[in-house]
């Protein structure tokens, strides 16, 4: 696959950063973790049959729901390496994969790794203003399948597409980040440039992504943390057409730019030694930057309560709920139904973790998600129990 070669490359970029700056000793964390997973829903598949108004026949469209058991790998190395007092070298790895134990589920395995090169400067005494600047490379491997059947991905003339969503990234990030006893703040800046494979056949997906985003946050105590946060983003595509008024995907339509602002709130409360609370609202408003048919408002909230039963011994439980409603668009893209488009979802997530003698550690989670909405070819649900050791070097 084309995907080893770049984390080939990954990994010996990684290893040359760490040995290039030897004059003095830098600092190395490894961490990896390894498990199993069961997926009671490996295509994320509708639950019941629907009638697909999307195409002109209307078919009555019966899912087939596949479970599976996959092994989740992944690797996150880190290494940093003083060069004077207040400014650091450092280079990391990232590295995720799953791979499922049933063959005929191999279109479901999933990898990606991500590489970064950077510069911290501290501009006080201590971590407490630094500013950091790094470049990026990565890639995401997947395989584009029909959620209804787990077949690799078919246009409607029978040519394969399952390429479609695999693409490789490079780009830079900027952090300024600023602490005090009362106040933080911190401003973030990333750009990328997303490769995909080009299906030929349909427009591909490359695109020009950028990010700024802003944070400020108050301590009132020592227990309590508030948190305000605004993002302002864009998807920028170089062949993607975007819709027209009435759902059109035409090619003589202007190429697709999405641009999202995004206003977040949080709150951190520890009320003792073994408690912990956390609870968070978003608000999320897109535009597509032509006639706005893919426009949406999202509101999504979610709460957190970690317990620590004992020493070595934590136990989460997290709660999330979202909203979105798109106020030009239909459900299926089909003008004549009239049905304005929406979606909604929930999710739970329950986790426990076990410390281990030294450094290591076993986490448990199950978690179960549910999407509901106007276009039932994707609403779904999905419950998923996992096993992982972890490791620290």
């Amino acid at each position: 696959m084309k995907f080893i070669p770049h984390l080939l490359f990954a990994s010996i970029a990684l290893i040359f950063a760490a040995h290039t700056a030897a004059v003095e000793p830098g600092e190395l964390i490894v961490q990896t973790e390894a498990g199993l997973t069961w997926n009671d829903n490996v295509y994320r598949s509708p639950a019941r049959a629907y009638i697909d108004y999307g195409q002109s026949s209307q078919p009555v469209i019966t899912p087939e729901v596949r479970q599976g058991v996959y092994i989740p790998l992944s690797l996150d190395a880190a290494y940093t390496h003083p060069v004077t007092g207040n400014q650091r070298l450092l280079a990391s790895l990232e590295f995720q994969a799953q791979h499922y134990l049933d063959t005929e589920l191999d279109n479901a395995n999933r990898q990606n790794y991500l590489i970064t090169l950077g510069d911290t400067l501290s501009l006080a005494e201590g971590k407490a203003h630094q500013f950091t600047l790094s470049v990026f490379h990565g890639a995401y491997h997947n395989t584009y399948v029909d959620r209804d059947t787990g077949l690799e991905k078919e246009t409607s003339s029978g040519s394969n597409v399952s390429d479609r969503y695999q693409y490789n990234k490079t780009g830079a990030r900027m952090r300024w980040r600023r602490t005090g006893k009362l106040f933080d703040f911190k401003m973030l800046g990333t750009w990328q440039q997303r490769d995909y494979e080009d299906p030929q056949v349909i427009s591909q997906l490359d695109n020009t992504y950028y990010k700024v985003k802003g944070s400020g946050y108050l301590h009132p105590g020592k227990s309590s943390r508030f948190g305000m946060h605004y993002s302002y983003y864009v998807y920028d595509y170089q062949e993607r057409p975007a819709r027209d008024a009435g759902g059109t995907l035409s090619s003589a339509n202007p190429v697709l730019t999405y641009r999202y602002q995004k206003l977040s709130g949080d709150f951190r409360h520890k009320l003792n030694k073994a408690w912990k609370f956390t609870a968070g609202l978003d608000y999320t408003v897109r535009t597509d930057n032509f006639r706005g048919y893919g426009n949406y408002e999202e509101i999504e909230g979610d709460i957190a309560v970690r317990y620590r039963i004992k020493k070595g011994v934590k136990a989460k439980l997290r709660l999330n709920r979202w909203m979105r409603d798109y106020p030009n668009a239909f459900a299926y893209d089909n003008i004549a139904m009239r049905s304005p488009k929406n979606a909604n979802g929930s999710e739970a997530k329950f986790s426990l973790a076990y410390a281990l003698p030294g450094r290591d550690s076993i986490e448990f989670m199950l978690s179960s998600n549910n999407i509901r909405g106007t276009d039932a070819r994707y609403e779904y649900q999905q419950r998923i129990a996992s096993c992982v050791y972890v490791w620290n070097l």
